[in-house]
């Protein structure tokens, strides 16, 4: 487990971390390095970055996203194995006085998430945020990219 997760968050910005879900929400691998910039720029200047994703997406992104600050985790080879990973931090920083999850995915298994905490999602793809999710959000990030660079726009969590 990375240093970072060991002891209370602390901190100007430990109030906030970024669980990020590379099998999911991704511009592709020559755009994810843009995506992350703009996705950490929803984090509050936290320095409890994590992304997560399969074996072979793991590998592709880990030194990418390390140089921009972001903990890259493997999820292995398990079909779930990112999320499992992820929910795992989540309830971690929880326990350690994180309050606000901001969330990089689509996927309903992140409505798991400690009750206590915040959760914002990010997401390229709004319409295809699931329905578990949405409710559990207090807020849904459309990230958009046509083009370079990102930009974003907030939706209602229940809203598409």
């Amino acid at each position: 487990m990375p240093e970072r997760l060991r002891g209370k968050a602390h901190g100007p910005s430990s109030h906030t971390a970024l669980l990020w879900d590379l099998d999911n929400v991704t511009a592709g691998v020559d755009a994810d390095h843009a995506l992350g910039k703009q996705i950490i720029e929803h984090c509050g200047g936290s320095n409890l970055l994590y992304a997560a994703g399969h074996r072979g997406t793991y590998r592709q992104h880990r030194l990418m996203l390390a140089a921009i600050g972001i903990t890259v985790i493997s999820g292995g080879l398990r079909s779930q194995g990112a999320d499992r990973q992820l929910l795992h931090y989540g309830h971690i920083l929880a326990r350690r006085g994180v309050s606000i999850l901001v969330v990089a995915s689509n996927d309903g298994a992140f409505a798991r998430l400690p009750v206590e905490t915040g959760v914002t999602v990010l997401t390229l793809t709004p319409g295809l945020v699931s329905k578990r999710l949405r409710t559990r959000a207090d807020a849904v990030v459309a990230l958009h990219h046509p083009g370079q660079p990102f930009w974003a726009t907030t939706t209602d969590p229940q809203g598409v």
